[in-house]
C-alpha cells in the first residue's frame, strides 16, 4: 500500500489506520515576490464512519475552491507572507481552515482525539509552475 500512497498526490503515505480524502482541495497564489504556487491539500482521518467519509469526501468534491488559495494567502499577517516558499504558513492556514470544515461536514467527529472518529490533519503537495523560489541566502 505505501508504494500505491507514493504514487498518487500528495505523495506521502500514510500511518496504518489513517485515511486521506480521495481528492486533494485544489489552490493556487501567487506571492508578493511573484512566485506561483500551485497546491492540493488533502485532510487526513481515522475511525469514520463510511457514512463520515463520505461527507468529508463530499466537502472537498462539492466546493468551489476558485480563489481560495489567493484568498488565504492575502489574508495572512504580511510577516507570514514574506515566505516566499510554499506551502509555509499558507499551507498552515489552509490545513486548520479544511480541519474545520470537516469537523463541521462529519457530525461526530473530534479534531486529534484520543480515540473514536477523528479528523488528525492533513497533507500538502506543491509545486512550481514557474520555478521555485530563490534561497535568499
Amino acid at each position: 500500500m505505501t508504494a500505491y500512497q507514493l504514487s498518487v498526490p500528495p505523495f506521502q503515505s500514510l500511518e496504518p489506520g489513517l485515511q486521506r480524502t480521495s481528492h486533494g482541495v485544489p489552490f493556487t497564489y501567487r506571492t508578493d515576490s511573484g512566485t506561483l504556487v500551485v497546491c492540493e491539500a488533502f485532510v487526513e482521518f481515522s475511525g469514520v464512519t463510511g457514512r463520515q467519509r463520505r461527507q468529508i469526501n463530499a466537502m472537498v468534491t462539492d466546493t468551489s475552491w476558485a480563489g481560495y488559495g489567493q484568498r488565504t494567502y492575502n489574508a495572512l499577517p504580511a510577516k507570514k507572507r514574506a515566505v516566499q516558499d510554499g506551502p509555509g504558513p499558507t499551507g498552515d492556514a489552509i490545513l486548520n481552515d479544511l480541519e474545520q470544515r470537516a469537523l463541521r461536514a462529519a457530525p461526530g467527529t473530534k479534531l486529534r482525539a484520543a480515540q473514536g472518529p477523528m479528523v488528525t490533519g492533513g497533507a500538502i503537495s506543491c509545486n512550481y509552475p514557474n520555478g521555485a523560489p530563490r534561497d535568499g541566502r
